[in-house]
């Protein structure tokens, strides 16, 4: 889990190593875990938990705002309900 300076807590999970560790600064394009298949899981992929604002948000939107190149949504502005995935 990654706290950025503006609370939101960036969880990723089912890696097979850990490439930061607590204390590590970590910027855009830093490479903290390697895809695995760990916990229950039946291949290899990334989960991406995001919490903002004390609400469990959902990264769909800004997976698919970040695939088409556009980066104008924040943390804040994800959905808390109705995530499809």
């Amino acid at each position: 889990t990654i706290a950025d300076a503006e609370g939101v807590r960036w969880t990723y999970c089912h890696g097979s190593a850990l490439l930061a560790r607590v204390g590590d600064e970590i910027t855009a394009g830093d490479q903290v875990l390697e895809s695995g298949n760990s916990g229950n899981s039946t291949g290899p992929h990334l989960h991406l938990a995001i919490t903002a604002g004390g609400l469990d948000r959902c990264p769909q939107p800004l997976i698919e705002s970040l695939h088409g190149h556009r980066t104008e949504l924040g943390a804040d502005d994800l959905p808390h309900t109705g995530c499809t995935f």
